[in-house]
């Protein structure tokens, strides 16, 4: 019987179990946020310090808040 004596070892069987399947939201993100900026005004607006963020950013247009932009970016 012939023998490798450097035979690397048997490798384990992997399941389908141990994956986890991540969705790719990015195309739907894009489409969002590009309807929010593709109404209304075409300039900018601006700028006004967020405590929230802790940095100067465009106030949302009216009739959205920071809040509710920020629900429209899934959380996965």
């Amino acid at each position: 019987k012939y023998h490798l004596p450097l035979q690397a070892p048997a490798q384990e069987e992997i399941s389908i179990e141990q994956f986890t399947e991540i969705q790719d939201n990015q195309a739907e993100i894009s489409n969002v946020f590009g309807y929010y900026f593709s109404e209304g005004e075409t300039g900018q607006r601006k700028p006004n310090f967020s405590i929230h963020l802790g940095l100067a950013a465009e106030e949302p247009r009216e009739g959205s808040t920071l809040q509710s932009l920020w629900e429209l970016v899934p959380s996965s």
